[in-house]
Order: structure tokens, then sequence, then C-alpha cells
């Protein structure tokens, strides 16, 4: 198959366990890819801590300063009479009972939910339908919110949520094979910079272990933290 032989490529010319500087890694994804599609740069951040403590859960949302290369679609579920000022702030779609019954009938063609508390209540019912499939807004993802038309700019702008799994480790995109390197790493720089800022008090010593960056294809990058200059 044509994508073993170039993940054999790719494998053959990098050592396994080479650390190196941010700017040599990133030059190396965009280099090595070889698929036919602007492949994702993903980021694996493996952080010191105990998930098991509520006080070092880390999750969030950022907006990272060159967004992620994909366009979310989001719908807003708003009182009536903002419709149009959701739409005008960059909303797929706009409603309140209207789209909460397409949503029970099946309607997913969407990939993010923004909306105000109020309308919270009405939404609730729909927990069964949209919890599993991870749509169903919150705070801490900047799902609900009292300005619902800044809420909506904030996802169209690259808004993404973060969370780190049960290990301790965060996966996220940070753009794509097709950016510039500085913009790249311009992304990385300010996600790290929010994890630091972030940091749990009751964490003792160095925050996060290590750093990978790969390209969706591609294979695991091991980043030298230090080259980070944060």
């Amino acid at each position: 198959m044509r994508i073993s032989r170039n993940r054999n490529r790719v494998n053959s010319m990098v050592s396994i366990d080479t650390l190196d500087k941010i700017d040599a890694v990133v030059g190396k994804i965009k280099e090595l890819s070889f698929a036919k599609f602007d492949e994702s740069i993903d980021l694996a951040i493996n952080l010191n801590v105990d998930t098991k403590k509520s006080d070092q859960i880390i999750r969030g949302v950022i907006s990272l300063p060159y967004g992620v290369g994909k366009e979310k679609r989001v719908l807003a579920i708003c009182v009536s009479g903002d419709e149009e000022k959701c739409l005008h702030a960059g909303a797929s779609y706009a409603g309140g009972d209207d789209l909460i019954k397409k949503i029970e009938d099946g309607f997913f063609d969407f990939d993010v939910i923004v909306t105000v508390p109020n309308m919270m209540v009405k939404l609730m019912k729909l927990g069964k339908i949209l919890g599993p499939k991870g749509l169903m807004p919150n705070m801490k993802n900047g799902g609900i919110a009292t300005d619902i038309e800044q809420a909506i700019k904030n996802f169209k702008n690259g808004q993404i949520e973060y969370r780190a799994d049960k290990s301790g480790i965060i996966h996220n995109s940070v753009g794509r094979v097709s950016f510039s390197i500085d913009n790249i790493i311009a992304n990385i720089k300010h996600f790290i910079t929010h994890l630091i800022h972030h940091k749990p008090q009751t964490v003792k010593g160095n925050f996060i272990k290590s750093i990978y960056l790969s390209s969706t294809m591609g294979r695991s990058f091991m980043v030298d933290i230090k080259s980070l200059n944060i």
C-alpha cells in the first residue's frame, strides 16, 4: 500500500527518540507530509498531574492566534428576536424551540451549540441525545454565555476545548500542514503558555513532562521544551 511505503520512508529518515527544537520539528513534519489532504498538526502534552484529584483536572477553552484551519458550524439556541444578530455574528443556524425540535428529530449538521443561560432549561431535555455526542453546551466549554454573539465569534475565530485524559495527556490540533512554520509555533506557544498560567497550585515540580507533535498521517516527534522559550 502507498501509505505503508510512505510511512516506512518517513520512519527510516528520522530517529525514533530524537529530541529536537520546535522549529526543527515543525519543519520536519511539513517536509515529510505525504497525504493528499491538508493534514492536521496535532499536539500531545504529557502533564504532571493526578487526574484522580478534583483540583488537578485540567480542562478549558482557548482561542489560538491563527486558529486550527477548520471553521466550526455553530448552532445558536437563542431567545426569540435574537436570531438575526446570531446569524450576523457567524452562526450557521439560529433559533429556539424550532431548532430544539429539529435536533430531537435527528438534525446534527453542526459542530457546536451556543446558548444563553435561560435557554438551558429547554436544552436539558436533549441531554441523552447531545451528551454522548459531546455536543451539550456548558460554561467550561464556552457554549453557555450571557453574550451569545461573542460566544459565537469565539468559536468561529478558532476557539477550541481541551481536556487532559485519565493519563494526564492533552491531545489537540494546533493547525494544518499548510500553515507557515511561524504560525504553527505561535499557536503552540500560546497554548503552552495558557496551560502554564493555569497550573494547579497543588502540582509540585515540573508541570509539563513532555511534548510531542505529529501530523494526521505522520509519526510523532518529541519537542525540546526549552526551545519554546516560555
